[in-house]
């Protein structure tokens, strides 16, 4: 393994980086949550913040406008950002990303979408709870992309306090949330060279990344809540189920079992019951999201995967 650590030779491991210290090398998989971004009081953090929110604003405004070719443009410079070597990319072109195959089915299903017509759901981040294919690994990948000038600012404010080499790259996916604009821009980054070929690298803050049994874990969460809080309420519904607990009760099994799509489910569910998604955001901020220790994140970057798969 190789991490930024050792390649730049710093006197330093994880406890003491402000940055995650990613494997150059293989796989990393933990995730960027904008959760995470979304309530930190980090100053930086706080920019990354309004990014997203305008992004997310704007996104959602051309859905609900029909604007396509708004819509499609906000989409565009959502490919894989192999630059901070998080998620599953390592070695493969297309990544688990939003690539050319995936981006036309999901460009037609938000833009298609009642929900989010509707204006209820009002943060792209919503979207793994009810678009198809679209998950942690997705979402990290899409908010790395909308944030990832603040990234190259971090990133070269903490090469110059650590005394890290940088060089000159073009970068075509510079997203500007002041134009809306993809911007081409030749800057400063430091860089690799493992197997003959300099690879740029960009630096994520380890406050605000997740691991994937806890990222991916959103889905399942709303669905839980959901039917707690607001489902076994609905006397409506739970009319056309059948009875099979104790005192002519529907058990939730029952529930799940009456569902064929589960992002579809989601969908009528917010459009159905007026406070399910902002009740359930607060719920999770507060009770489910927390960031990662130094241990939580060493026991990732510092071990071999697949010596810790065997």
């Amino acid at each position: 393994m190789i991490n930024i650590s050792t390649y730049f030779k710093l006197k330093v491991k994880q406890e003491k980086l402000d940055f995650v210290d990613v494997k150059l090398d293989d796989d990393n998989e933990l995730f960027v949550d904008p959760r995470l971004i979304e309530l930190s009081n980090n100053p930086l953090l706080k920019n990354m913040a309004s990014s997203l929110k305008f992004y997310s604003s704007n996104l959602i405004k051309g859905i609900i406008t029909k604007n396509k070719s708004q819509v499609n443009y906000l989409l565009s410079g959502l490919e894989e950002p192999k630059e901070t070597r998080l998620g599953f990319g390592w070695g493969n072109s297309n990544g688990n990303s939003i690539g050319p195959l995936l981006k036309p089915k999901f460009q037609n299903a938000i833009l298609n979408s009642d929900v989010l017509s509707s204006g209820k759901v009002n943060h792209w981040s919503e979207l793994e709870l009810i678009v198809e294919n679209i998950n942690c690994d997705r979402i990290s990948d899409m908010t790395t992309k909308i944030i990832k000038r603040h990234l190259i600012e971090f990133t070269q404010q903490q090469c110059l306090n650590l005394g890290i080499a940088m060089k000159q790259f073009t970068q075509t996916d510079i997203f500007n949330s002041a134009t809306l604009i993809w911007e081409s821009k030749t800057i400063e980054l430091p860089f690799e060279n493992i197997d003959g070929l300099e690879r740029e690298i960009i630096f994520v803050p380890k406050e605000i990344v997740r691991r994937q049994k806890d990222a991916n874990s959103n889905l399942a969460f709303f669905y839980r809540y959901a039917v707690q809080h607001y489902v076994l309420n609905d006397n409506d519904f739970l009319m056309t189920l059948p009875k099979n607990g104790k005192n002519n009760t529907v058990l939730k099994r029952d529930i799940r079992k009456s569902i064929s799509n589960l992002k579809e489910t989601n969908s009528k569910w917010i459009l159905k019951y007026k406070n399910l998604l902002l009740d359930f955001k607060s719920f999770y901020s507060s009770e489910k999201l927390h960031t990662l220790s130094n241990e939580e994140i060493t026991d990732i970057v510092y071990v071999d995967r697949f010596l810790k798969a065997a």
